[in-house]
């Protein structure tokens, strides 16, 4: 009876010691998730970095004839100039764009002014036209009266 205490005793340490290494090695595997997890999110920023910088690569290698064309076509003397000459484009820009709004803003005055006169000549035609169907009426009932005439004069 007591050997098989003893041999109780034993494994219950036995146990103790292995939930023990099985606590130690989950804390270690939960570490190790988390290490990781930090890796794949280093390593896919680190190939979003790489894919961007192709990217510029070949964006860069496609534009770089067109950089030589204006190199040889436009010539700076000093950055201040090249800002100078953004600057006259951008207020370039702005007017024409200023421009396209005033033109926009009339056009939009000639419609309207167009579509009062469209409405203003079709109140004239329907009172044109009434006009005419009452005097031709008129004029129908006239001859028709001055036919029953003729007609008691013979």
């Amino acid at each position: 009876m007591r050997q098989l205490q003893e041999e109780i005793d034993s494994l219950k340490e036995q146990l103790e010691e292995a939930r023990g290494d099985v606590q130690s090695q989950s804390e270690l595997e939960g570490q190790l998730r988390e290490t990781i997890d930090l890796l794949r999110g280093r390593v896919h920023a680190q190939t979003s970095r790489e894919l961007e910088s192709m990217r510029r690569l070949q964006q860069h290698a496609r534009l770089e004839p067109l950089f030589d064309k204006l190199a040889e076509s436009f010539v700076f003397n000093s950055p201040e100039e090249v800002i100078a000459r953004l600057e006259l484009l951008e207020d370039d820009k702005l007017g024409t764009f200023d421009q396209l709004l005033r033109t926009q803003e009339e056009v939009a005055a000639l419609q309207s002014q167009l579509a009062a006169a469209r409405e203003r000549e079709q109140q004239q035609r329907t009172a044109l036209n009434t006009q005419h169907l009452s005097a031709s009426a008129q004029l129908q009932a006239r001859n028709a009266a001055l036919e029953a005439e003729v007609e008691e004069m013979e």
